[in-house]
């Protein structure tokens, strides 16, 4: 066993740096560390190698308490404490004994004390856990590496990647560092990206990245993670000297001031002729990063790519545009195609993602709602088979389809839909409820008026929470437990995570894939802390409404042929859905849908 443990000892530096290895030999040998090791056996006394045990999600978390002098001042915490990702470590549960949680924090002081005591005990089930203290030849062995002081250590943290990350980074180097990544929400595209502009470091030492974001807070997201690793940032959003201030930067850049410049900007500012005439100014190499690139298919977006830039990065979860397959054609011309995808089905194989039941709840419109859209339906058959040829057809068309999709989302309905939900019993503590400004006051009430306790709720909207601290205060309320969920209209579908929600109710939503999939996104980060009452995410639930109306009265064939094509596109929407999900009825639901508007059922 003893030398087992040098030999693992001595590949410390494969998974952490060395100097990370000398501060915890220096902390041994000044009496600041003492360490036990856990001995596992089966209930025979066979000692049992801790990757057999791997599976056990008990083992994934981490326990620690912190004490002070009183014995009421006890802090203890508990979660997975692994560096990944881009985690904040926000999801960790804490637990003050001076707040009412003396329960918590006793159990899991009780359970350190029967370690830390050399106690042998079945901490798991059929298997029997005892710490012992640190071999003497291995604390010494340790000892030898310690530095006198302090100030030999140099404590950085080194860059890394996960194997499927390193893969695509690997992709996009051999496609002459172009390409798109095309990866599930929460599998880490901004680390994997940051990962290329490294692995790019190797071969130009010296270059400018632009990096283009569709939103401010992913903006604010983007700096602040490149600041993590040393990256000197240009932040133009909320600036009203961006010009000067991108102009310094590159200026400085040039003179060697900065070693790798990052500009961070917004899909208005890098398509603007003022930004690409700063950036062709000097004759350093470019790479453009575009998050969200399915944004850069945009009319206006597309000027941007008007600029040749010598390195090009894509990153989204789904690349394909809405109504637009001549804007998804020129993103992946442009940046010469997808090169790496990881689908959500992988991440959640791979554990990266948490599972979930996907919940259909078919809503029906009334009367007054149904015939008004009806009348859209007529002025959208109208436009629909010359849409393609003629583009004020297709304007005509997407307005109507907008005013009919207003109807949809605002369906009276989806309000008594929210009330079975929860007399079912369904909590929906933290949860996330996507509606619209015509159902928030509503919505609210229904959540204020249940019983036995009121669904307590906050509301985030761009009109009311424009601010990322504002926004960042009312997840941390939810998170506490202060109130059950928060009420989101058009603001949290990039860019924001959290990973202890655990519900989802989609109320209103457009029919884009694109946003049904982020919105998914938000609740499928993996959380393995505890809640407040002590249960843990085990899965995620998402709550669908869905509304389609039947054509079979009074269509003329024109009308029946669209609606049929729209009803195929939405039941495939929802299929993306069902694909990934836990619970089979969801899948069943769909291939009733398919029959009942005589579609193809989908094989599995």
């Amino acid at each position: 066993m003893l030398e087992n443990w040098i030999k693992d000892y001595e590949q410390i530096p494969e998974q952490i740096t060395a100097n990370h290895s000398k501060a915890l030999a220096w902390m041994i040998k000044n009496n600041f560390l003492e360490i036990k090791v856990l001995k596992i056996t089966d209930m025979n006394g066979n000692l049992v190698h801790a990757k057999e045990l791997e599976h056990i999600s008990l083992l994934k978390e981490k326990i620690g308490i912190f004490m002070g002098n009183d014995v009421s001042e006890l802090i203890a915490y508990s979660g997975n404490m692994d560096y990944d990702e881009d985690v904040d470590y926000s999801h960790l549960t804490t637990f003050r004994y001076w707040h009412g949680q003396e329960e918590q924090v006793d159990h899991y002081y009780e359970q350190f004390e029967k370690f830390w005591s050399g106690e042998q005990f079945e901490y798991v089930k059929n298997y029997n856990f005892q710490a012992v203290d640190l071999p003497t030849a291995l604390e010494n062995n340790m000892i030898t590496i310690a530095p006198k002081s302090k100030s030999e250590l140099n404590l950085e943290r080194p860059f890394s990647l996960r194997d499927k990350q390193r893969t695509a980074v690997q992709k996009w180097t051999e496609n002459n560092f172009n390409g798109i990544y095309e990866m599930a929400t929460g599998t880490g595209k901004t680390r994997t990206a940051i990962g290329s502009i490294k692995e790019l470091e190797k071969n130009n030492p010296h270059f400018i990245s632009v990096i283009v974001v569709p939103t401010d807070p992913l903006g604010i997201q983007w700096k602040e993670n490149l600041e993590q690793w040393g990256y000197v940032v240009t932040l133009t959003m909320g600036s009203t000297s961006w010009e000067l201030d991108v102009e310094d930067s590159v200026l400085r850049s040039e003179a060697n001031k900065i070693k790798h410049l990052c500009i961070v900007t917004s899909y208005d500012t890098y398509a603007n002729i003022s930004f690409q005439k700063i950036i062709a100014s000097t004759k350093l190499k470019k790479f453009l990063i575009a998050d969200e690139v399915h944004h850069a298919g945009a009319i206006g977006a597309q000027k941007g790519l008007d600029f040749n830039y010598d390195y090009r990065l894509g990153l989204t979860a789904t690349l394909k545009r809405y109504f637009d397959d001549d804007g998804t054609k020129v993103i992946r011309n442009y940046f010469h195609d997808v090169v790496f995808s990881y689908t959500m089905d992988e991440a959640i194989r791979d554990g990266f993602l948490c599972e979930y039941n996907y919940h259909i709840r078919q809503v029906d419109l009334t009367s007054d709602e149904y015939l008004k859209y009806r009348e859209w339906s007529i002025v959208m058959a109208k436009y629909y088979g010359q849409m393609k040829d003629n583009p004020e057809y297709l304007v005509k068309y997407q307005r109507a389809s907008e005013q009919r999709a207003n109807i949809v989302k605002s369906a009276i309905n989806k309000l008594d839909e929210l009330k079975k939900i929860v007399a079912e019993g369904n909590k929906l503590n933290f949860g996330l409820i996507y509606c619209n400004w015509d159902q928030i006051k509503n919505v609210q009430k229904i959540l204020d008026k249940n019983k036995p306790r009121p669904i307590f709720s906050r509301q985030i909207t761009a009109k009311k929470t424009p601010s990322r601290k504002q926004k960042y205060e009312i997840f941390q309320g939810l998170v506490k437990g202060l109130y059950d969920v928060i009420l989101a209209i058009n603001i949290l579908d990039e860019g924001w995570d959290c990973p202890e929600v655990k519900n989802c109710v989609l109320m209103a939503s457009s029919g884009n894939d694109k946003q049904y999939v982020q919105r998914r996104g938000r609740v499928l980060r993996p959380f393995d802390g505890e809640y407040p009452d002590g249960t843990k995410k085990v899965r995620a639930e998402i709550y669908d409404m869905c509304v389609i109306p039947d054509i079979s009265v009074g269509s003329d064939e024109s009308e029946k042929i669209m609606e049929k094509n729209l009803i195929k596109n939405e039941l495939n929407r929802m299929q993306i859905m069902a694909d990934s999900a836990s619970n089979l009825e969801c899948k069943s639901s769909l291939d009733e849908y398919r029959r009942k508007f005589g579609l193809s059922i989908l094989k599995p």
